[in-house]
């Protein structure tokens, strides 16, 4: 039997649309093997797979480096220079979030050798499994949970949308257009600097906007994903999600039941912000308080700052408006609601289409402000970061005055995913088998 290796991503957002993969991976007598973050165990091992937690890796202190860095950044902003400032603010970026260093490949490689995989699945966000695989020479599979951006894609439109990716449209007119053009040649010098300065493991600029592995996998779906981040098509396969995905769920608490009868006459809005994202109070202040003035109705998703909103729900007197919990029933509020203000996930964004909720987009990460481009260029929905950092009641108009028409799009989408029952599963199996032989 035949073992495969995950490298997967501690996000629930990543691990979801593993499940259809995996369990083909086991029908089809793969071993299948997951590094996981030990929050996600129950959800692996009920694909069938075994979980591994990551090895605890010793992690280097760069807070005094990082606090070096922020008095630079400082500096060069009150002296307006402004190239220089931004040099630092990515470079904090690059050594927070691309630091590996030889030990931690090290303890993770005598992992590997002990599972002896065939195959190694590696989500595009890990940094170790590139590396690991070209040292031990093990075939990698690349996966990505949301549509792939890469270099092709950029160079599209390369001073706007690498503007974008790094929230820096408002600084296109401040660093000049050449600066954005070249950005991944400036990326590039960035890491270089911090790889011989730290002496770390070298690690390509904008890792996460690649995949090159003999075969590369995208959990998104063909209606949504751009062509032009598609070199060779034969590498790349296009995972839509199954129905199954869309199943509203069965248990529901009677008092959202209650407060959505209460307000059948009335447009809904669902406001979440994803899986791993907590908004502070000012946020939620600046929301409810256009929640208010606008005599809107509300249902809010808030995770961990559950206790702050319903103090501020209180103190608004807004009981009547606005719904909130830690998690809610996503699949089942959208079939209720009339509009989605969201980060713009990859899962939630294709819920939204599923049930024809028009989208307001608030994006956290790069990713997200891209699937914010898309949807506004797809008509969808709004995002409030595509052109400048617009405010809630700018973006909110924009729908409404398009909501028509934005809906009628949804529609044609929704109903291209239900309708959508390409097994590509099936030519994946034979691909593996055929890498198997060679």
């Amino acid at each position: 039997m035949k073992t495969i290796l995950f490298f997967t991503h501690k996000h629930i957002s990543h691990i979801v649309p593993l499940s259809e993969l995996i369990q083909c991976l086991v029908s089809h007598k793969f071993r299948v093997v997951c590094f996981g973050d030990i929050q996600n165990i129950e959800k692996i091992e009920n694909m069938g797979a075994t979980f591994v937690s990551y090895p605890e890796l010793q992690t280097v202190d760069h807070s005094l480096i990082l606090s070096d860095i922020d008095k630079k950044f400082v500096v060069a902003t009150k002296s307006y220079r402004f190239e220089e400032s931004y040099y630092f603010l990515l470079k904090k970026g690059a050594i927070k979030k691309h630091y590996i260093t030889e030990e931690e490949i090290s303890v993770l490689t005598e992992y590997v050798k002990k599972i002896s995989p065939s195959f190694i699945f590696h989500d595009v966000v890990d940094l170790y499994a590139p590396i690991i695989c070209e040292r031990l020479g093990i075939t990698r599979i690349d996966y990505i949970t949301n549509n792939l951006y890469n270099r092709s894609f950029f160079d599209c439109d390369p001073v706007f949308l690498n503007a974008l990716m790094v929230r820096g449209v408002h600084l296109i007119g401040i660093l000049g257009e050449e600066y954005f053009k070249n950005f991944w040649e400036k990326e590039r010098e960035i890491y270089n600097d911090v790889h011989n300065e730290l002496s770390c493991t070298p690690v390509p600029e904008l890792t996460q906007f690649n995949m090159n592995g003999e075969l590369n996998l995208i959990f998104s779906s063909e209606i949504l994903q751009p062509e032009s981040s598609i070199i060779d098509k034969k590498r790349y396969i296009t995972f839509s999600p199954t129905l199954d995905r869309f199943a509203i769920e069965n248990d529901i608490s009677d008092s959202l039941k209650e407060f959505i009868s209460n307000n059948k006459n009335r447009e809904i809005i669902y406001i979440a912000h994803g899986s791993y994202l907590n908004e502070g109070a000012d946020y939620y202040k600046l929301l409810l308080s256009w929640i208010k003035e606008n005599d809107i109705v509300a249902i809010i998703s808030c995770g961990k700052s559950l206790n702050l909103v319903k103090d501020l729900i209180n103190v608004l007197d807004l009981n009547k408006l606005v719904y909130t919990d830690s998690f809610l029933p996503q699949k089942y509020i959208l079939s209720k609601s009339d509009l989605f203000i969201t980060t713009g996930g990859i899962n939630s964004v294709m819920e939204s289409i599923y049930f024809s909720v028009p989208m307001i987009i608030n994006p956290v990460s790069a990713e997200q402000r891209m699937n914010g481009y898309l949807i506004e260029k797809l008509n969808l929905g709004m995002s409030q970061f595509n052109t400048k950092n617009r405010s809630l009641d700018e973006v909110f108009k924009l729908v409404m005055d398009n909501n028509k028409k934005i809906i009628d799009n949804m529609k044609n989408y929704s109903n291209r995913i239900i309708n959508n029952n390409d097994d590509k599963l099936e030519g994946l199996m034979k691909s593996l088998k055929k890498l198997s032989n060679e």
